[in-house]
């Protein structure tokens, strides 16, 4: 039967990502049985796209371009699947990686842009600062981390992507997260040192989030009033580093540094202002 070989070769030889991203493997059958068998499901129509992409030179071109940016090396475990489509490409909690095909369009232009950013995350979870780092798992941390990857795939582009394309905003709503930058860090201030599930979600949807924000009346006057939606602010890490035009390719170094010797988003943020006060002056 089919789904027992699914089971025996795909699920148990992989269980503990499997259980990670979709359950076990009751869950994993009931999925199989449901979607993946079922003739819209997007594994036929992108296989052979996925198989043409050569992944391998994609994946070796972003990682020498960070060695050479950061002096570090990501490491770690990649899976590539055509899964529940949760994601398109991503971290699981244990630190390995995805790309999850049935979201993930098997476009070479899209992932080669992609790849910069998840990289960046890999070299910093891997730190054995930022394992130690007492802001390890906060928003704060999630904010920084998403800043500094986002900033790494604008460096990577050189002038190919904007810097609302590298943070995934459109430029209407990267010149609004700009705009009202002060009132959205202010509203992100009680979330920063949260733990909690919900919060960390919330923020990492801020573009989604925001764009549902932002066409709504009411909630752009709860904006002015210092009162949005934690998902808003997923932006803040991205307006920090790239909202300034003064910030070049040694700024980078400098956080990369910073954080893969002595962990965190304290010290992330930390070195960001030292550059920002010794070019700029001090920060607005």
């Amino acid at each position: 039967m089919l789904l027992d070989r699914l089971a025996r070769d795909v699920y148990r030889p992989y269980a503990s990502f499997w259980q990670g991203y979709l359950g076990d493997e009751a869950k994993f059958r009931d999925w199989a049985g449901a979607s993946l068998f079922a003739s819209d499901h997007p594994i036929h129509t992108r296989l052979e796209g996925l198989l043409d992409l050569r992944l391998d030179s994609l994946f070796t071109t972003s990682a020498i371009w960070l060695v050479k940016a950061t002096g570090r090396r990501p490491r770690g475990v990649w899976y590539i699947v055509f899964g529940p489509g949760w994601t398109d490409m991503g971290g699981c909690t244990d630190g390995t990686m995805v790309a999850d095909f049935a979201k993930l369009e098997p476009d070479r232009e899209v992932i080669e842009f992609k790849l910069p950013h998840e990289l960046t995350h890999m070299v910093h979870g891997a730190s054995a600062g930022q394992r130690n780092d007492p802001d390890s798992g906060t928003v704060l941390q999630r904010i920084v981390s998403e800043g500094l990857a986002s900033y790494a795939t604008y460096m990577y582009a050189a002038g190919r992507r904007t810097a609302a394309q590298s943070t995934g905003y459109t430029d209407a709503e990267w010149a609004w997260a700009l705009d009202h930058e002060q009132e959205l860090t202010t509203a992100a201030q009680p979330y920063l040192r949260s733990r909690s599930r919900p919060d960390l979600n919330r923020f990492a949807s801020g573009a989604s989030a925001y764009r549902r924000e932002h066409n709504d009346e009411r909630s752009r006057a709860s904006v002015a009033s210092c009162r949005v939606r934690a998902g808003v602010i997923a932006a803040l890490g991205g307006n920090w580093l790239l909202g300034r035009k003064s910030i070049g390719a040694s700024t980078l170094q400098l956080v990369a540094a910073w954080v893969q010797i002595l962990g965190g988003a304290t010290v992330a943020w930390w070195a960001w202002r030292r550059s920002r006060l010794r070019k700029d002056g001090p920060a607005v």
